[in-house]
């Protein structure tokens, strides 16, 4: 028995979030390339940076959403969106509750707005639970186990919970085991690695503030200014003010070798890794020291 979840709503409230970030991006981009360089078009560039995994975010959320289905028999129930499935053989699932019954409060992280569902949290009533719906919580249909609770929005949950219990009084025609899948990314430790994310998100954060730091002071710089002492403490070399971007960039450009390298090094050699995410901050201390001198 194959279950399509009503995904209309939660099709075109995606769609529309979708519409309006890339709207944004274009206004925002048509700012950063057409405006003298400010604080604004800093914080304009830093936005437009940020919604740019927003928007795979919501492409992964939305291609979820459109391929969430349930598929029903006597052996077991199949959840099923994108790459993602959960098979729950129907012997383990020890009661069904109508989301009109849970009257506990409700936590939850993942994809939500009005008609998407796609996430985890917990109803205090089932314990941990994986959401594939896409309905309310009042409406959902929650499917508890010993050990999660699984909630899913047939689009008539009256007929589904007849069609449940017929073929769990038929009893199964084989044995199934419980199993789920992910796709591989998912599975990856770094995701739970907090020194990681810590170190990797300071060396962006920073990588920011340097660029932040010269588009706030940049319009009250001289147009030319010096750029290089000798030794003996004496200008050396003078330039175009632009020219002080070099610094940033340089940051960035170490940001981006150092991730990848430590990327590369995460899965054989975890302190290793820690050591090149963390002299990216090293590197962009000196980069600091350096464009305050230069702007004076």
């Amino acid at each position: 028995m194959l279950i399509i979840p009503s995904r209309r709503r939660g099709a075109l409230v995606g769609g529309l979030l979708f519409f309006v970030t890339l709207l944004l991006d274009s206004f925002w981009l048509w700012q950063i390339t057409n405006w003298p360089i400010t604080f604004l078009t800093f914080v304009q560039s830093v936005l437009f940076i940020l919604s740019l995994p927003w928007l795979a975010l919501l492409s992964y959320w939305l291609y979820a959403l459109l391929t969430l289905r349930y598929q029903l028999d006597r052996n077991r129930l199949l959840i099923r969106q994108g790459a993602t499935w959960q098979v729950i053989p129907l012997p383990e699932i020890e009661k069904v509750e109508l989301g009109l019954q849970l009257t506990s409060p409700l936590r939850y992280r993942g994809a939500w707005w009005p008609g998407c569902r796609i996430g985890h949290g917990e109803v205090l009533d089932a314990g941990p639970t994986l959401f594939y719906a896409t309905t309310p919580a009042s409406q959902q249909v929650i499917l508890v186990t010993a050990t999660h609770a699984y909630a899913i929005s047939p689009p008539e949950p009256q007929t589904f919970l007849r069609e449940f219990e017929l073929r769990r009084s038929m009893g199964p025609t084989h044995k199934v085991e419980r199993s789920s899948h992910r796709p591989a990314f998912a599975n990856w430790a770094f995701w739970s690695d907090r020194t990681a994310l810590t170190l990797l998100t300071l060396g962006g954060v920073t990588t920011a503030i340097l660029f932040g730091r010269l588009c706030r002071r940049y319009s009250s710089l001289p147009p030319r200014l010096a750029l290089h002492f000798n030794t003996r403490g004496l200008v050396d070399r003078i330039g175009q003010r632009s020219e002080l971007f070099t610094l940033p960039v340089i940051g960035l450009i170490v940001l981006a070798t150092n991730s990848l390298l430590g990327f590369l090094l995460y899965r054989r050699e975890k302190a290793g890794a820690y050591l090149v995410w963390g002299s990216t901050l090293a590197v962009h201390i000196l980069l600091w020291l350096a464009l305050g001198q230069l702007m004076g």
